[in-house]
């Protein structure tokens, strides 16, 4: 790493960034984003799926044993109680997901921090959409905004927009939307 991002005072600014409302709103949306953590904790399973899907958003080529393996060693040390804990609370997640995005910033600004993290939970969440006919829509929400980019962008009648990648409950996926 770089060297003046570890003196005194710069720890003492990365340290302060976790209470930073532009960052602890964003760690607080992934936290949300997990059923049951209104009731304070998450489990160890939604853990590491959470942790697997943020590996490979930050490291594409992670195979699913690698990311399993690194999930596994970090709620060790991310879990009050180690590998025997069952839970985490969202002090400790905080921590947890601060500390990958300090592991990746190359500043001390909260905007760098809040940036990264938000570019990660749109990297690592589905939208959901329910329908009309109450079938659902999942999109992929970093393609459909490269999708709509190029809707948007200037023409090019040679090469239409590629689709946004989605999925539903039915077995054929809906035409596109019109725009």
């Amino acid at each position: 790493g770089e060297e003046s991002l570890y003196t005194p005072k710069a720890l003492a600014q990365r340290k302060s960034l976790k209470m930073e409302p532009d960052v602890d709103t964003i760690i607080r949306q992934f936290w949300a984003s997990f059923r049951g953590s209104e009731s304070g904790h998450i489990t160890r399973d939604q853990y590491v799926v959470g942790h697997k899907n943020i590996s490979r958003a930050i490291l594409p080529n992670f195979t699913e044993a690698t990311a399993e393996r690194a999930a596994t060693d970090d709620w060790e040390v991310d879990a009050e109680g180690g590998a025997q804990a069952d839970a985490m609370d969202f002090e400790r997640y905080r921590s947890s997901l601060f500390d990958v995005a300090d592991q990746w910033c190359n500043g001390t600004s909260s905007g760098e921090y809040a940036t990264f993290l938000k570019q990660l939970f749109w990297r690592t969440h589905q939208c959901t959409l329910l329908l009309a006919d109450r079938s659902t829509l999942r999109i992929d929400p970093i393609s459909f905004a490269q999708w709509l980019l190029e809707a948007l962008g200037p023409a090019d009648a040679a090469a239409p927009p590629k689709q946004p990648r989605i999925s539903t409950s039915d077995p054929e996926p809906p035409a596109p939307l019109p725009l």
